[in-house]
């Protein structure tokens, strides 16, 4: 349970397990899809004393759903019972509770609650119906008193297109090369020479880093795709097939990568690292490919629904190892400038959709010679790619080379 600790979330998902866990992991995939902060503990047993962090967890939440799945309220009348537990918390807090009639639930077992739990059977209820579900959890979020948070890739995933990375590259230009003009008096870069050399390779690694990231959230946006697919959200085969084709096609309709570096770099240590990010980049034009790979894997193929989602978890994987490399080809590329914060705060600043890219964050940026674990760091990521496309293929029994994918990179 340690893991919640110091996590925030708005809605309180309590369930039985027997009856009411599908229904549950359902309505918190559909909420969280629609930027709420969902909570659902996910432990298949309980024992013990209640603990305090799952007290706390529904402290700090608006809303409270309560799953009511057949004979899910039977075992109220025991104190020490878990749900019991969960819904007392609630009505202490005076949390905004709503119940969910799923699976057949007969409103009559109200009648057995405790007389401190009677109050459930006078609140609003959903019963959702599998034919009109999405409809169902509209009108329940009217009923919230939380309201959605907008992911940063829900908020941005539609707005890495080429003529935001464009823009991003002018601002790029225009910022990066009055930061580094400032380091001229001293340190590295130190000669109008080394500061035309570093501007270019700042709007080269600018270039590389959008053509990355634009391809990582087209490939999230097919993986959530099929991910919602699997769990039942959305059982339109076409309507699937359909949002995954634009995802492989806003992948193919991103130039080629295309440095402007135009500086020669022979005297400059850590040059070859752009002739990494820039491998990275070409690697994520392989992402449509992918989208082909995954729809036989999940329409032509005899996999369970466990099998399918290994495969979506492994490439999802394989789409933030691609983003640690870059992550970290991009500060070794700078860790020569003697105080390579600013051009590094400014790439990650000026292009505010990097935000999805993993990575150490800015407390990584200094001028100490980090060599050695950002190195560490690559080997890391190379490995954890390298095994992931293992992984598929062995899940699978899918060649990924039939799909132009392969295992071995040069």
């Amino acid at each position: 349970m340690g893991k919640y600790k110091g996590e925030k979330f708005d809605i309180f998902i309590s369930y039985r397990r027997d009856g009411g866990e599908d229904e549950a992991w359902k309505l918190k995939l559909f909420l969280e899809r629609s930027g709420y902060r969902t909570f659902m503990d996910r432990e298949a047993l309980r024992s013990g004393d209640f603990n305090e962090q799952l007290y706390q967890c529904i402290d700090g939440c608006k809303d409270f759903l309560l799953i009511c799945s057949p004979h899910a309220l039977a075992r109220c009348q025991n104190p020490e019972d878990w749900v019991r537990k969960e819904i007392m918390r609630a009505l202490k807090g005076k949390k905004n509770i709503i119940p969910v009639w799923v699976n057949g639930f007969d409103a009559a077992e109200m009648n057995q609650l405790p007389e401190e739990m009677k109050s459930l059977a006078y609140l609003q209820a959903i019963t959702p119906q599998n034919a009109t579900y999405d409809q169902s959890i509209q009108k329940l979020c009217t009923y919230l008193h939380s309201r959605p948070v907008i992911r940063i890739r829900q908020r941005i995933y539609r707005a890495v297109s080429l003529l935001l990375m464009i823009i991003v590259l002018l601002c790029g230009l225009f910022f990066v090369s009055n930061q580094i003009s400032e380091l001229r008096t001293s340190g590295f870069p130190s000669t109008t020479k080394e500061t035309k050399m570093m501007e270019s390779l700042s709007l080269a690694a600018l270039s590389e880093l959008g053509s990355i990231n634009s391809r990582l959230s087209y490939l999230n946006e097919a993986l959530e795709t099929y991910r919602y697919y699997i769990s039942g959200l959305n059982t339109n085969d076409a309507e699937v097939k359909l949002k995954a084709l634009n995802s492989k096609k806003g992948i193919e309709s991103l130039s080629s990568v295309a440095s402007v570096y135009t500086e020669p770099a022979d005297s400059y240590s850590n040059g070859i690292y752009l002739d990494s990010l820039r491998k990275t980049a070409e690697r994520t034009e392989e992402y449509a490919h992918y989208i082909d790979y995954l729809d036989t894997v999940i329409f032509k193929t005899n996999l369970n629904d466990s099998q399918r989602m290994k495969v979506l978890e492994q490439f999802s994987r394989i789409a933030e190892q691609d983003a640690e490399l870059a992550v970290v080809e991009t500060f070794l590329l700078f860790l020569p400038v003697s105080d390579p914060s600013n051009t590094l705060e400014q790439l990650l600043d000026q292009t505010t959709h990097l935000s999805l890219l993993s990575g150490f964050g800015k407390s990584w940026i200094s001028g100490e010679d980090k060599t050695s674990e950002l190195l560490r760091r690559l080997e890391i990521a190379e490995t954890a790619r390298h095994s992931a496309l293992i992984s598929i293929e062995s899940t699978c029994g899918v060649r990924l080379s039939d799909y132009q994918i392969y295992i071995n990179y040069g």
